[in-house]
């Protein structure tokens, strides 16, 4: 909601509404959201496209996408070397299946691992690298760094009381 008010605020009185399309799926992999026939498991990039089909129906139009996800991938040294190619395959299917096909992404890198994954590594340098790697690869993509949040690993400073989560405070700083 903060990103939506502070874009309304921003447009000014030309504006008319901004709606968002929430997606989330806590604790997910990119490879459960992209596009793939072959596994009918991956039933999350079914239902994302669904819903931004479904946002269509009253005249909105998706005019850009706001991607926050990986932490997941981070805690596997496998899955964190194969999120580049899944990102990339993601973000591509996205512009193909729906309008506009330039749509801006808005992607936040990664700044934690999720904690209450099985872990083998915390493999945050592969993904956040594949993350700037996508975003100079692909078109129309502005990052955000989530590590120059106001957020502080050591003393858990804008992150909520499981320690994985950022707070409200926090959350609406990414939003703006």
């Amino acid at each position: 909601m903060p990103f939506a008010h502070h874009l309304l605020a921003k447009a000014g009185p030309n504006a008319w509404v901004v709606g968002l399309v929430p997606c989330a799926r806590g604790g997910t992999l990119i490879e459960q959201w992209i596009k793939n026939p072959s596994n009918p498991n991956a039933t999350f990039y079914k239902k994302f496209i669904e819903r931004i089909k479904a946002s269509d129906k009253d005249g909105g139009v998706v005019r850009a996408l706001f991607w926050f996800q990986r932490e997941s991938d981070a805690a596997m040294s496998d899955t964190a070397h194969r999120y580049k190619d899944n990102l990339k395959f993601f973000f591509t299917d996205i512009r193909n299946d729906i309008k506009p096909r330039f749509l801006p992404i808005i992607l936040a890198k990664i700044a934690a691992y999720d904690p209450f994954m099985k872990h083998d590594t915390h493999d945050l340098v592969a993904v956040r690298a594949a993350q700037e790697e996508v975003s100079k690869e692909l078109p129309d993509i502005l990052t955000i760094d989530v590590l120059q949040l106001p957020i502080n690993f050591r003393t858990k400073a804008g992150f909520n009381l499981d320690h994985a989560h950022f707070n409200t405070n926090t959350e609406i700083v990414v939003g703006k």
